[in-house]
């Protein structure tokens, strides 16, 4: 038998009543507000900059919620979102100036 006392020690202290989890990986929230004629994407940028300025190791993952996830979500859908503008508008010329071409 091995006593408790060579694998594990008691102290009293303070700790944690929860931890937050993201998924399955231990999540730290920060929270930032935006300074008066800052514009979200400013701030992104600025972070993601000051995340590589550190050298933040690989295991760290730093990820947004919220307002600033959903800008850049929008981000991401972008260009699609330009294409099928472009598809529309074509195809509704097309439609309005069919009768032109079969002259």
């Amino acid at each position: 038998m091995i006593p408790l006392s060579a694998v594990a020690s008691f102290t009293q202290g303070a700790t944690p009543l929860a931890v937050n989890h993201q998924g399955l990986l231990v999540a730290n929230t920060i929270s930032f507000n935006l300074p008066p004629n800052v514009s979200l994407s400013t701030a992104v940028a600025t972070i993601a900059a000051t995340m590589n300025r550190l050298g933040v190791p690989a295991t760290i993952r730093g990820t947004f919620q919220g307002t600033a996830k959903a800008f850049q979500d929008s981000l991401s859908n972008q260009p699609f979102l330009i294409l099928a503008a472009l598809v529309t508008i074509y195809i509704v010329l097309g439609v309005l100036y069919e009768s032109y071409v079969h002259l």
